[in-house]
């Protein structure tokens, strides 16, 4: 894409090859990933930098539609979860499902990918995968013959393939990650916060967190 801002000369397309390109690793370090987040980003200067005002909103009515389709999909309404969940696609000019028709299984699997991409690095994420305990359902070994999508263990990048002969992209290809290319989650430790010890030892019937016991 185009980025920079024109009244200061640095408009220019964002040059993602890999290894060779501008935006890969030479500006700053560069992506390991070949992707650049531009939600909430303002394109400003580099060099005559302001401050800019951008609005993140902590709870958006697409979150309400969607715990709505999420819950009325555990209760196994599907038509209205999947009314919930259509509004959320409608917007973005995408088909409609029909609940009763697909399923519950197949449903929330859907729900579940919807939130992935409508609140994608809005930190809801971590809390997601969490509250779905979807790290008790699958395991690193076995994962990888499932489509990308639904890994959680497995991070991936995309790989932009240059051929210097032709000066033209030859191959888009999502090798693993460069860096953390695997996810590390102990259960059922990481699904919870440690109790601050002080209080566990003012109120010992509390118990601490199953995974975060420490000795006497």
């Amino acid at each position: 894409m185009t980025w920079g801002l024109a009244a200061e000369g640095e408009e220019r397309q964002l040059d993602m090859r890999y290894g060779i390109g501008r935006d890969y690793q030479e500006l700053h370090g560069g992506t390991l990933t070949g992707y650049y987040v531009k939600k909430y980003i303002r394109n400003v200067s580099w060099k005559s930098m302001t401050s800019a005002r951008r609005a993140c909103p902590i709870f958006r009515y697409a979150e309400i539609l969607m715990n709505a389709a999420e819950a009325y999909c555990e209760l196994g309404e599907l038509d209205k979860a999947a009314g919930y969940v259509n509004q959320v696609r409608a917007r973005a000019g995408m088909p409609a499902y029909n609940g009763s028709a697909m399923g519950q299984d197949r449903l929330r699997e859907r729900i579940y990918n919807e939130d992935r991409i409508e609140f994608c690095f809005e930190d809801h994420r971590w809390g997601d995968t969490r509250r779905w305990k979807l790290y008790d359902k699958q395991s690193k070994s076995a994962e990888t013959s499932l489509p990308i999508y639904k890994q959680i263990y497995h991070m991936y990048r995309v790989q932009v393939n240059w051929d210097e002969a032709t000066q033209a992209v030859t191959e888009l290809t999502y090798p693993p990650a460069e860096k953390y290319p695997v996810y590390e989650f102990n259960s059922p430790k990481n699904y919870y916060f440690p109790i601050p010890d002080t209080e566990v030892k003012k109120l010992p019937n509390l118990t601490q967190n199953k995974g975060w016991e420490v000795g006497d």
